[in-house]
């Protein structure tokens, strides 16, 4: 699998696969993603294999000292196989290359899965967020040090 940067025609492949991975009022437009790559200090990246269709994409942003995931989405099909983490440890990676030295995300306090994960990944939960995803629906922050 390929780990790549996120290209301009990366745009509704993105769209189609975050669709497939969050509902609505979590999932992003189009309009969404677009602005996320094009921010100063964004990093985007998109797993694939020759051929085949978008397997996974993250886009993060590095400001200063501090880096935040924006989202992960990885296809249905390759989840549970690793490349979730080897997409947010190129994610994190680069991360600190850039100088950042802790990094924020926030999770559905629902997807009790994706608190595993990111709890394995080093990340640690630090501050309920109510209403996060809209009414009733609360995030959850998360914070790791690099």
């Amino acid at each position: 699998m390929l780990i790549r940067e996120f290209h301009p025609s990366d745009l509704e492949p993105a769209y189609q696969l975050d669709q497939s991975c969050f509902e609505q009022g979590i999932s992003f437009t189009r309009g969404q993603i677009r602005d996320f790559v094009r921010r100063p200090g964004a990093i985007s990246l998109v797993a694939e294999r020759a051929g085949e269709e978008m397997a996974a994409f993250a886009i993060g942003q590095v400001s200063g000292s501090r880096a935040h995931v924006i989202t992960i989405d990885v296809r249905a099909a390759h989840r549970r196989s690793g490349l979730g983490r080897r997409v947010l440890e190129e994610l994190l990676a680069r991360f600190a290359a850039a100088g950042a030295k802790t990094v924020r995300l926030e999770v559905d306090v629902r997807n009790a899965a994706a608190r595993r994960f990111y709890e394995r990944m080093g990340f640690e939960e630090t501050r309920k967020l109510p209403d996060y995803y809209g009414y009733g629906r609360d995030g959850m922050r998360m914070v790791k040090e690099l």
